[in-house]
């Protein structure tokens, strides 16, 4: 992984573009944000759905598909592709839907890759996010898992 001078960084063969540090919300009292699932007694939780769950945003502009990063202290933990990157962050990642996602049927990537950011940050790690815009993201996202192996893919 080579830095640029323009804020970017190269990834095997591509470029990948800053987008922000993942900041967790807070509490009045400054303590970090947690919701536990809240599923009637019917529901039957996956295995990534006891949480806790953060909550966070990044900038809302970039809706293109593509390909994103997650790292924690310089290292790639995961590797992700989306039609929408900021929705896919702003309302999956960073808003675990408490009612459904934690449960059978709901999205277990968003719930998993939440509570280890939110364990990452909570260690003291910092976490940032990447992304390089293309249509060709299941192809690269693919390529990219399958050479470097992020311990927090599956």
């Amino acid at each position: 992984m080579n830095h640029q001078d323009d804020g970017s960084k190269i990834v095997q063969e591509h470029k990948f573009n800053f987008i922000c540090r993942i900041e967790l919300e807070l509490r009045s009292d400054g303590s970090i944000l947690k919701e536990e699932p809240c599923g009637g007694n019917t529901q039957v939780m996956h295995r990534y759905g006891k949480g806790p769950f953060s909550r966070f945003k990044i900038p809302t502009d970039i809706r293109d598909e593509g390909v994103h990063i997650l790292m924690s202290n310089n290292t790639i933990k995961y590797i992700g592709g989306s039609t929408n990157f900021a929705r896919s962050y702003n309302s999956g990642f960073g808003r675990i839907a408490i009612r459904s996602a934690p449960f059978i049927g709901g999205n277990e990537t968003y719930c998993r890759i939440n509570t280890l950011t939110l364990n990452q940050i909570e260690s003291g790690s910092i976490v940032e996010l990447w992304f390089k815009k293309t249509a060709q993201y299941h192809r690269v996202k693919s390529r990219l898992i399958h050479r470097l192996n992020p311990g927090w893919n599956r």
